[in-house]
């Protein structure tokens, strides 16, 4: 629908309900597309995430390093597709911070999200530069892709390090130590039983002399 609707609005682009109609199907696929992410991340583990994003970062900045020696308008998507993947790893870092306390894993990671944020607004900015040929030195670029890549790999680390699950138990493991048993009370003796025969409990007669 968004397609067909562009393609109307590019046959008419002067009507106005070509462009109402386009940007209304636009929201709704907008809409339909955060709902579906949405779902798709209640179903990973962030930890998943960010290990697949680690790799993913890895790769489109290697690609757009190489890239911009011969095809800077190619290393540009890369760098787009690097920022993109960045965002998300920041939205994630986010929902982790939410739900953390004061402590020792909640600083370093404000710390390397911050770092983060740093880096990928440095990289657009060296992208630019490199493009414009405004660049004073040639690596910057290349280090800015890199910097962007160890600080993803930092929240990784520290994300997987602190949901590591414990070690299981070995199984030799030695038997619980019994607890001890109160000492019982004597056993009660027997209730005697009834005789037949009835005592007699009157008092003998008194002798008189």
């Amino acid at each position: 629908m968004v397609v067909y609707s562009a393609k109307t609005l590019s046959l008419n682009p002067e009507s106005e309900s070509a462009k109402e109609n386009f940007d209304l199907v636009k929201e709704q696929w907008v809409t339909e597309a955060v709902r579906l992410r949405t779902d798709v991340d209640k179903c990973v583990k962030p930890t998943d995430f960010l290990v697949e994003s680690e790799k993913k970062v890895k790769e489109e900045g290697d690609a757009a390093k190489a890239l911009m020696k011969t095809s800077p308008k190619e290393a540009v998507v890369k760098v787009a597709m690097v920022q993109k993947i960045t965002n998300r790893v920041l939205e994630v870092t986010d929902a982790e911070l939410e739900n953390l306390g004061d402590c020792t894993y909640r600083v370093k990671l404000v710390d390397h999200r911050n770092n983060l944020q740093t880096a990928i607004k440095h990289a657009g900015q060296a992208t630019n530069e490199h493009i414009k040929g405004q660049a004073k030195d040639p690596e910057t670029f290349n280090k800015s892709i890199t910097e962007v890549h160890m600080n993803i790999n930092r929240i990784k680390d520290e994300m997987v390090g602190f949901y590591l699950p414990l070690p299981p138990l070995p199984e030799d493991l030695p038997p619980p130590i019994p607890e001890e048993e109160e000492e019982k009370p004597p056993a009660r003796p027997p209730v005697p039983e009834d005789s037949d025969e009835e005592e007699d409990t009157s008092l003998p007669p008194s002798r008189i002399p």
